[in-house]
């Protein structure tokens, strides 16, 4: 994801969260959640971690699924 941002010159996780990956830091580095596979694991990660670029993006892509 971290190469693809950087050669569209975009944040990694607003580029993630439009294809339905969110972005969770951990101790031990960063896990990318896909929403559309594994929708249980959205939960983990709290919506006031998720950037305002982050969250529309997100809304994009749910409402092009929806």
């Amino acid at each position: 994801m971290h190469k693809i941002a950087t050669l569209l010159r975009v944040d990694a996780a607003e580029l993630g969260a439009f294809f339905g990956l969110l972005r969770h830091p951990g101790d031990r580095g960063e896990v990318w959640v896909d929403i559309v596979r594994s929708p249980h694991a959205v939960e983990m990660i709290e919506p006031w971690k998720l950037s305002r670029d982050q969250l529309r993006a997100l809304g994009m892509m749910r409402s092009l699924l929806g």
